[in-house]
């Protein structure tokens, strides 16, 4: 179970709970309410485990297949160009150009 921390001033959440890695993260705009089993390998136990980790976790690991397959996208149909003038006019070009 994860271990976690509630500052009333900034109504900042602290995170930590352990996986493979031990995971610390800082969050302001989601509740602790509802835990996620997923099932992952660990160390010294043979087959998968199932491991509980905060809901908002799960919801950023769903999301997150969007972001990847617009940095592939525009990493395939990327603009060239020479020079420094403009980069980021032509990145943000780029990224509307390849806009899903």
């Amino acid at each position: 179970m994860p271990d976690f921390a509630f500052e009333e001033s900034s109504e900042i959440y602290l995170v930590r709970w352990n996986g493979n890695p031990v995971v610390t993260v800082a969050i302001n705009f989601r509740t602790l309410e509802s835990f996620f089993g997923v099932k992952m390998r660990v160390r010294g136990h043979k087959g998968k485990v199932n491991v509980k980790i905060p809901n908002f976790k799960n919801s950023c690991n769903k999301h997150m297949s969007c972001v990847d397959y617009q940095d592939w996208l525009s990493g395939l149909y990327s603009i060239k160009f020479r020079g420094q003038n403009g980069v980021l006019l032509i990145r943000s070009l780029d990224m509307a150009m390849a806009k899903v």
